[in-house]
């Protein structure tokens, strides 16, 4: 039997409008995420949900609200599924952290992995944290089909650690509301539908 992970990313928001590192502040849908998300809803009738989780920030919370309303179930938020902790990159824009961290930014066009943002998650840690939140919802529901809201990011880290991609490619954008689907058997994670 398989368990599977239909894993999306929150609809558009206003920091997204912006072109700002959201991380973990707090911010809205846009007029048009809030119509992603509705739409969201009716791509996934094509699956029946044993269960939704969702990132505890309200953009991701927000998307997976009518899915879970058309569904009839409820949503279970995790801090885990959390996007990045941007630090003291957390809710500028491109343009200011460039001037004011242009080090900082270098090195995480060059070689992420090292970059430290000051007051913020590793990408290490960040990395571990999301999949290991992602292996625990799958081994906690086996054989049943799970639905993941999330953010970009998280997509983008667990990608990397459970299917042998780049750990982590900035070329790699998962679309908001987006598909990726996952079957799980036993330990192996096997990537159905990517970011479709």
């Amino acid at each position: 039997m398989k368990t599977t992970l239909v894993l999306t990313r929150h609809g558009v928001t206003t920091a997204n409008l912006k072109g700002a590192f959201a991380g973990w502040t707090d911010v809205d849908l846009s007029e048009d995420g809030k119509l992603q998300a509705q739409h969201l809803a009716t791509k996934l009738d094509r699956f029946k949900f044993d269960k939704i989780y969702s990132s505890d920030l309200t953009r991701a919370v927000e998307t997976a609200k009518p899915t879970a309303l058309s569904q009839g179930i409820s949503i279970t938020t995790d801090k885990d599924l959390r996007e990045m902790f941007f630090g003291e990159w957390e809710n500028k824009v491109e343009e200011q952290i460039e001037l004011e961290f242009p080090n900082q930014v270098n090195l995480w066009l060059t070689d992420t992995a090292k970059c430290y943002i000051e007051n913020g998650e590793t990408l290490n840690e960040f990395i571990q944290r999301v999949t290991n939140a992602v292996k625990r919802i799958a081994f906690e529901n086996q054989n049943k089909t799970i639905l993941i809201v999330t953010h970009g990011g998280v997509l983008r880290a667990i990608r990397g650690s459970l299917f042998g991609e780049p750990k982590w490619d900035l070329k790699y954008h998962p679309q908001n509301t987006a598909l990726t689907v996952v079957e799980v058997e036993g330990q192996a994670f096997k990537l159905i539908e990517d970011n479709v």
